[in-house]
């Protein structure tokens, strides 16, 4: 979905919520649509503030919740790192560098399909899934191993 049309959503569902569509709601799901980096809400402050220099960050804080709630944006939260965002709300799964923090967008047919266990549709009605992997991407595992070949040599 392009900018435009994921805007106009935003002004149908607080339209259909009853609640107003304010500038710093329309620019913070703006600065989300334009970033694939997964960002924190300090970071989504921050590509605001750029743009609405009188925008606080409770604001943009209280706008992220507001619009995970109303299901226009994603909100991913993983032990021990900060909340990140996605604007991707459509099935699709993440990989996560344990080091730098780097989350990348996994789309695969094969994790769209994977079944629920018995023993838990038994007890939840599931709605949703996801599946979250972690690792080492690329660049730290380089940076790893440039810096064991960088020691000096006893």
């Amino acid at each position: 979905m392009d900018i435009t049309s994921r805007l106009r959503l935003l002004e149908q569902v607080c339209r259909e919520q009853g609640i107003p569509l304010t500038v710093q709601r329309r620019a913070v799901l703006e600065a989300l649509i334009n970033r694939q980096d997964h960002p924190t809400a300090d970071e989504v402050f921050d590509e605001v503030q750029r743009h609405l220099p009188e925008i606080s960050k409770a604001t943009v804080y209280r706008v992220l919740d507001r619009l995970v709630e109303l299901g226009l944006i994603r909100r991913l939260v993983h032990t021990g790192m900060p909340a990140r965002y996605d604007a991707i709300t459509e099935r699709h799964h993440h990989v996560t560098c344990r080091r730098c923090g780097r989350i990348e967008d996994v789309r695969h047919p094969e994790l769209d399909s994977l079944p629920i266990p018995n023993d838990i549709s038994s007890r939840f009605a599931v709605e949703d899934y996801t599946v979250q992997f972690f690792g080492i991407c690329e660049k730290c595992q380089q940076a790893g191993s440039s810096a064991v070949s960088r020691a000096p040599e006893e």
